[in-house]
Order: C-alpha cells, then structure tokens, then sequence
C-alpha cells in the first residue's frame, strides 16, 4: 500500500512556513534574477518617454541630460546612418504638422540655396506620410547629389509632437521609417 500522507494538508504554526527553506531560497533567487534583467534590459533602450524596439544593426540611445528628450540611433555596421528625434517643444497639433514641415523645407531650400556645402539634386523635395499605431507622421525628403538622403519629419499620437531629422541612404530611410511606424509609448 502507498503511503499517502504526502498529499495530507499540513498545518502550519504561527510563524512557520509551508514551503521549505531550500525552496524558497531557490524561489526568491529566481525571481531576483529575473528583476535584475527586466530592468538591465529596459535600461539599454526604452528609457524616457517612448518604447523604441532595436532595431537590428542600429544603436538606440535616449538623452535627457539637457532637458531636452532626445533619441538618436545610429548604424552598428555598414553605412554612416543617423536619425535623431526629439520632443517638439513648440506649441502645436498633430494636423500642424504639414504645415511646419513644409515651412522647415522652404527654408532648407534657402539655405541650401546660399550654402557651397550643400548639394541637393533638384530644388524639390517630395512629401509623405507613415502610419503606425498610435504614432503616424509626415515628412519631407531631399536628395543630396550622390543619393542620399536628408529627411526632415515629425510624428505624434495626438498628445505631443516630436520632431526629427534623417541622413544617409534611401535604403536606410526605408529602415528608419518602419522603426518610427514602430514606435511604442512606454508605460
């Protein structure tokens, strides 16, 4: 006959446990470790305000040192790729932006216009959206002589509006535009 006074409830005095000491060690031992890596792991690239996947090949990194939030990420390997964005400290709306950008473009021409150093293929800049959930933006696109790209844009979910620029190559830009599609709000 087995014996079955495993399964019987035990009673427990005051002050006494039910699971034993080796278990739970083993027990709070895990769970702090799982706690000391959620939050290393947090730390690296979705501090502040937004949750920014890494995306493969790129660095992400947030500043807030100068009160300015400010997320830039960079190419690991291959090309000299950066995108920058940060929180648009100016008063406006999400259906402003349009508007803004089309502002900051005229004035790019004019600079470009005056500056040696920058060499723009035309005097035209194409226009366009991206959609993501819950942020969607618009932006404007330059091409440098030589096919690169410079990209001014802005993106909000309706509460706030963040502002950014993106230089480097077409295909980089394809890649920085589903990164932004992506974007989260952390917490």
């Amino acid at each position: 006959m087995l014996d079955d006074s495993r399964f019987a409830p035990k009673v427990v005095e005051s002050g006494e446990s039910s699971v034993p000491v080796p278990a739970m060690r083993h027990l709070l031992s895990v769970v702090v470790l799982s706690l000391l890596f959620t939050l290393s792991a947090r730390a690296d690239s979705n501090t502040g305000p937004l949750l920014i996947d890494d995306p493969t090949d790129w660095t992400v990194k947030y500043d807030n040192s100068k009160g300015t939030q400010l997320y830039t990420l960079t190419r690991t390997q291959g090309e000299n790729v950066i995108l920058k964005f940060s929180h648009w400290q100016a008063p406006g709306t999400a259906d402003q932006m349009p508007g803004f950008l089309e502002q900051m473009a005229n004035k790019f021409l004019d600079i470009a216009k005056t500056n040696p150093k920058i060499k723009l293929e035309t005097d035209t800049y194409r226009k366009g959206e991206f959609l993501g959930d819950p942020f969607s933006g618009n932006y404007v696109e330059f091409t440098i002589k030589g096919g690169m790209k410079q990209v001014m844009f802005m993106f909000s979910d309706g509460n706030g509006i963040w502002n950014g620029q993106y230089a480097g190559s077409a295909d980089g830009w394809m890649e920085a535009m589903e990164t932004l599609k992506a974007i989260k709000k952390n917490g």
